[in-house]
């Protein structure tokens, strides 16, 4: 019996002897399947990420739900296409992910007739539009179906009161609308496009008793506010009747939960104003907008009362809105310190642009009013402000455009402003005198340009750099020097900086001022400051020099003036003066803002804030975020404890057969609008914040990621502000995340981890001509233009020459094929590195079986790595019928222990200190495991009898370490393996697993082995406090922990077995 995952290094089987096809709607197609024999793997992907499809011509697809004809077709060894009524349930492997379970039945129970489906449905001459005329006498039901491409419904005669709607079989949770139409009430489902219209029914007239779903569409996610329900009226019906792919080892599928519903209508008119117009092309129907909700009067209408008018935009998803008001004066005076009210149906109102106070009414509304921060107090005749803001919808679609008609409740508006108190007449001014005759203009004065260096982490060191106008001049507005420098600089924070590599090595560097002061001349005697990075490794140095700066003054200099005889600045021919305010804290910006004073330092950093704790002594902790955590692991970036890190590699990027870098889950990665709960954040203390680097600091606070708060004890928080749906092409997302984390922890080096276990198939044939390997450089570079906090690229390619997914493409050239690749990258980053400043890192996770390293050609791709993230585990697991150690440190039979793994690279004359020693912050496991004398070690046991955190097989430390607290399962240490488990003889429950004091042995190891550090997969699966693995590391390796008091913070071992009879450090500090 074979198993699946989406963690790092595993291995998976085979069912019935037949071959188990891993799903991906973006991937290749599933070529050569045998429905009487193979297998389709969904693993733990998400229901956001995929769902099954029907093309016209009776081919089943996996479908990406978030993009049109992106899906992956299943065909058999003749290439014809497999459809989803030849497939039974035998040929599906266990589905982690709950409400995919639930879709997948769906679809399979339609097209095998399964459950309470009627066959009052035909079809048409061309099998597209399905017509249904109902007998009124007799109550009958209509199913909403997403997954059939081309199907169009019309359904007539169709009665509410006593016909039903049921969306047992709906195969999706995202994209389905419904829309009032002049021909009746359109329910529309993408990217299938499939529909049905209820011929001359509104949405108003259905009752929430005759439309039916079961428990998790409702409770979970809401799809009853598609129609204008509430969940607790609508009625549940029983899915256990459906078909439904097993769940892993303890799991279950919810559905069996039965309510009957209320005899309650729709609102109505809430779903209606066109909202899903572009969902229903196909059908050409035209919209029009019905009554409002009953019981608040006229139609939704923007309130408009005195002199400031209100309108309301933004896009609506699952459950609420991002929206985005539009204050208006309409007088002709300035309004300062307004205020505005408004009424909604809508709950939660939030806005991060100004306070709003929200109270309730009796009807069930609310009535928000919003008063401005100190950016937005003004707003001037005839102007208009943006205000952000989120809130919960009721009873609105969960997709389309918010506007007026859907957000305000009708006649119900803004408070009245009372109008400004005129003011009197300007007295004119004098104007001004002639200028004078332009003097000649001095020659530019030299300049003097120093920098200190305050810290340096992975070939970056930062400081602040000083550029002093020494002459007796003052330099004209739009003024620039340049001087030589040994050394790139990555960004200059108060400064436009551009650099030319030199023929000796050295960079030709440009400084000038940024736009916010770019209309200002530089005084003479004057000083400028900026926080700054470079590239480069110094060995001690505090302080660089440069050769003396030469200014230069604008091509066209302006004529000059007598000062203080105009209050208009004079603008050089370039760069312009600009304008714009300092950014406010929210991210949009007013239209008409008040002048701001002149900035002395830049609103917005161009780089991320330096550490100057920070120092990694060329050692490395590295740890790996899932891109899928954030579903039913519940983990987000914001849970990162960057401080216990050097490195963080996002999992992961695909890699498609031509070579093109893709994102796998686009709603993880860049879509999910993440709340202000779940936002990056950091604390900083009052000493630590005033210690910053000022340009930096200043930065953070007004460049318009953060919020900041200050604690009476002067601590400074800074929280990311939640990216709104009004920009439906914002970056939000994971990686709008690291992002953030990035800017506050520039210590961290990002990277972007390609492949993995699930998304290797295609590098074998990205790889193999050099054509395909120019696409993919050129998309590496492409992606780090992107993502500018990205700067490491890693490589989990499982695996080279084969051992992963059996429909991996794979080469005895894949090695050789790698090197070239790599040497490619390489030259590519140089060249990166000479335009922008940017290093960027090449690390590889490796496998860590000789078997697997034997076809990586160590060698030949040594000279473009700069680390190698080793697996050194998942040696042992569930594909095998006894229990074994999956990361012991030596004595393995078979050569599956992390010595022999070391071996192979000083073998290959790697240096070792390029090579990071990964451990596992997740278990293996057995159940019905028999003490056998052994406690359970190397006895007979099936990995789907251990239940699992969230597959059979394998647990979180987390949770393991849980039972080892509360005495459930005794802990040992296996002297001779080195290696430590647990076993609990009455479950019969075996499982391997780390230790903060297993993982203090092994950096113990690291530093006497001259090793590069220690790596963690995953993140999502580690303890928290003393008991974490990540925590032990960095206090070993970095944070200058004694590694004996770090191994007591460990639960005690319940018994040592074999060896000397006792844990110590020393176990393995004498494997070095």
């Amino acid at each position: 019996m074979g198993f699946f995952t989406f963690g790092k290094g595993l291995v998976i089987g085979f069912y019935g002897g037949g071959t188990v096809y891993s799903v991906n709607p973006s991937g290749a197609d599933i070529a050569g399947f045998d429905p009487e024999h193979d297998v389709l793997d969904f693993g733990d992907i998400s229901v956001h990420g995929l769902i099954l499809g029907k093309l016209e011509d009776g081919s089943a697809v996996i479908v990406n739900p978030w993009q049109d004809n992106d899906f992956q077709r299943i065909v058999d060894a003749s290439a014809s296409p497999i459809r989803w009524d030849q497939l039974s349930l035998d040929n599906f492997a266990p589905v982690g992910n709950e409400h995919l379970r639930a879709d997948i039945g769906g679809v399979l129970s339609w097209e095998l007739n399964r459950g309470p489906k009627q066959d009052g449905v035909q079809a048409d001459a061309d099998g597209r539009i399905m017509l249904s005329s109902f007998d009124e006498s007799v109550s009958e039901t209509v199913y909403i179906r997403s997954h059939e491409y081309g199907v169009q419904e019309i359904v007539s005669d169709f009665n509410p009161e006593v016909d039903k709607i049921s969306f047992v079989y709906l195969g999706t949770r995202e994209r389905v609308s419904a829309v009032d139409t002049e021909q009746g009430l359109l329910i529309v489902v993408q990217p299938s496009g499939q529909s049905v219209l209820l011929e001359g029914i509104q949405a108003s007239e259905l009752r929430a008793d005759h439309v039916e779903f079961h428990f998790d569409q409702v409770r979970e996610d809401n799809l009853e506010t598609v129609l204008g329900f509430d969940q607790n009226d609508v009625a549940l019906v029983d899915r256990s009747v459906l078909l439904t792919p097993d769940a892993p080892v303890g799991a279950f599928t919810d559905g069996f939960q039965v309510e009957p519903g209320q005899p309650v209508y729709s609102l109505g008119a809430s779903i209606a104003n066109g909202v899903a117009s572009h969902h229903a092309e196909h059908m050409q129907h035209d919209h029009h907008p019905g009554a409002h909700a009953e019981g608040h009067g006229m139609e939704g209408m923007a309130p408009s009362t005195g002199a400031l008018t209100l309108k309301a935009s933004g896009s609506l998803y699952w459950g609420g809105m991002s929206g985005q008001l539009t204050i208006t004066n309409s007088s002709d005076q300035p309004l300062s310190d307004w205020s505005v009210s408004f009424e909604t149906l809508h709950q939660n109102f939030q806005s991060w642009a100004g306070d709003a106070s929200v109270e309730p009414l009796p009807d069930g509304a609310v009535r928000v009013t919003l008063t401005p921060a100190a950016w937005n107090s003004t707003i001037a005749a005839g102007q208009s402000i943006n205000l952000s803001f989120n809130a919960d919808s009721v009873g609105l679609p969960n997709s389309g455009n918010l506007t007026d008609e859907l957000f305000f409740v009708g006649g119900r508006g803004v408070e009245p402003v009372p109008a400004p108190e005129p003011e009197p007449e300007p007295v004119p001014m004098p104007e001004p005198e002639p200028a004078p005759e332009p003097a000649p203009q001095p020659q530019p004065a030299a300049v003097l340009v120093e920098a200190t260096v305050t810290d340096q982490w992975s070939s970056t060191f930062s400081g602040n750099l000083t550029v002093t106008n020494a002459g007796l001049q003052p330099l004209d507005a739009g003024w620039s020097v340049s001087f030589l420098s040994d050394y790139a600089l990555k960004q200059v924070s108060n400064f436009s900086l551009s650099q030319e590599p030199q023929s000796d090595g050295r960079y030709l560097v440009t400084l000038s001022a940024p736009s916010w002061s770019a209309g200002q001349a530089f005084a003479a005697g004057s000083t400028l400051s900026s926080y700054y990075q470079g590239s480069g490794e110094l060995s001690g140095q505090t302080s660089l020099s440069f050769d003396s700066g030469e200014a230069s003054a604008p091509s066209a200099p302006a004529t000059p003036t007598d000062p203080g005889e105009t209050t208009e600045p004079v603008a050089p021919t370039e760069p312009v003066e600009s304008t714009d305010p300092a950014e406010p804290t929210d991210p949009v910006q007013p239209t008409d803002p008040v002048d701001p004073v002149d900035p002395t330092q830049p609103t917005e950093p161009t780089a991320p804030s330096p550490d100057p704790s920070r120092s990694n002594d060329g050692l490395r902790v590295v740890g790996y975020f899932e891109e899928w955590g954030i579903y039913g692991r519940d983990f987000r970036v914001a849970d990162v404890d960057a401080s216990k890190l050097t490195h963080l590699n996002y999992s992961f990027f695909g890699v498609d057969d031509s070579g093109d870098l893709f994102i796998h889950d686009a709603w993880a990665a860049t879509d999910k609008r993440f709340s202000v709960e779940q936002q990056v954040s950091r604390n900083f203390s009052a000493n630590e914040w005033a210690g910053l680097e000022s340009a930096y600091r200043d930065g953070l606070v007004s460049g318009g990621d953060f919020a900041l708060t200050t604690a009476a004890d002067g601590s400074v928080t800074l929280t990311g502000l939640p990216v709104g749906w009004e920009e439906p092409n914002a970056e939000a997302g994971n990686l709008r995340q690291l992002d953030l984390l990035k800017q506050l922890n520039p210590h961290l080096n990002l990277g972007f981890a390609l492949g993995g276990w699930t998304l290797s198939g295609e590098f074998s044939l990205a790889f193999d001509d050099a054509a395909g390997r120019e696409s993919f450089t050129d998309s590496v570079i492409d992606t780090l233009n992107r993502y500018d906090f990205f700067n490491t690229v890693d490589f989990d390619w499982e695996y080279p020459g084969g051992g992963g997914l059996g429909s991996n493409a794979v080469s005895d050239q894949d090695g050789a094929n790698f090197a070239l690749t790599l040497q490619l990258l390489d030259q590519k980053l140089e060249t990166f590195l000479q335009q922008t400043g940017r290093e960027v890192e090449i690390s590889i996770a490796t496998a860590g079986g000789a078997d697997k390293l034997a076809n990586l050609n160590l060698e030949g791709i040594d000279p473009y790595v700069d680390f190698y993230n080793v697996m050194t585990y998942d040696f042992h697991g569930g594909w095998e019928s006894q229990t074994g150690h999956q990361a012991a440190m030596t004595g393995d039979a078979g050569g599956y222990d992390v010595l022999t793994a070391i071996d192979q690279f000083r073998q290959a004359g790697v240096d070792l200190s390029k090579v990071v020693l990964g451990a596992p912050a997740y278990t293996r496991a057995w159940g019905g495991v028999q003490d056998g004398g052994t406690n359970g070690y190397q006895q007979a046991g099936d990995s789907s009898q251990a239940a699992g955190s969230f597959e059979a097989g394998s647990y979180d430390v987390k949770d393991l370490l849980t039972g080892v607290e509360n005495g459930n399962l005794r802990l040992f240490w296996d002297d001779t393996a080195k290696a430590a488990f647990v076993y609990d003889s009455v479950s019969g429950l075996w499982s391997s697993i780390e230790t903060a004091a297993t993982v203090a042995g092994k950096a113990a190891y690291v530093q006497e082995a001259g090793l590069g550090g220690l790596m963690f997969w995953a993140l999502s699966n580690d303890a928290a406090g003393e008991q974490s693995l990540v925590d032990a590391a960095f206090d070993a390796l970095l944070g200058g922990g004694s590694l004996e008091e770090i191994a007591s913070r460990a639960e005690p071992f319940d018994q040592v077995l074999g060896g000397d009879g006792q844990f110590s450090l020393q176990d393995f500090t004498a494997l070095s």
